[in-house]
């Protein structure tokens, strides 16, 4: 092959492949990245008084976007809880409440690992603890939960759906309507 063709086919490829980074960093570029959110433990209990367990087996994900919301649950939560959650300014702060569902023992534990933000889009990531196995748990009914505050800071006066996710799963989505 000749010394000029043979540069030619160099300086093509050598073309092509920066054409390819450089489409391939506007792609990347183009797609946004979830925010990390930040959030506030307000409550973690593995149950709530013995009247009030939450009743159903399964997760449960509950946004309280004001104050009135939070009379059908007020039976659940201690004192403390009670107190911060009549205090909070819900023009400012919603709150998240997750549970694990029912369950036969002692021993469970909700566990928010992270929140992030893509759009209109809150993923919640949830660890949900089970009793080691070798640990004799106490044979009463449990209904872990944990209840968090957040900040609204930017857009939030939309449609928002939030997702809880379980191992990497979304086991929850649902769809609510903020105000700010």
């Amino acid at each position: 092959m000749l010394p000029h063709k043979r540069n030619r086919i160099l300086a093509v490829a050598v073309l092509i492949c920066i054409a390819s980074i450089i489409v391939a960093l506007r792609i990347y570029a183009g797609k946004p990245k979830p925010e990390k959110l930040q959030f506030q433990t307000i409550e973690q209990a593995e149950y709530g008084s013995l009247s009030s367990l939450y009743e159903a087996c399964g997760p449960e994900l509950i946004v309280i976007t004001w104050a009135k919301e939070i009379e059908n649950l007020d039976r659940i939560f201690n004192e403390d809880a009670k107190t911060k959650l009549k205090t909070i300014d819900y023009s400012k702060y919603f709150v998240i409440l997750v549970f694990q569902g029912r369950r036969p023992t002692l021993g469970y534990r909700v566990n928010i690992i992270k929140i992030t933000r893509l759009q209109n889009d809150i993923t919640i990531l949830v660890d949900f603890t089970e009793p080691r196995p070798d640990m004799e748990a106490a044979p009463m009914e449990s209904s872990p939960y944990q209840l968090i505050q957040m900040e609204k800071y930017g857009i939030w006066n939309q449609g928002i759906t939030f997702k809880l996710a379980v191992n990497q799963g979304i086991v929850i989505s649902t769809s609510y309507t903020m105000c700010r």
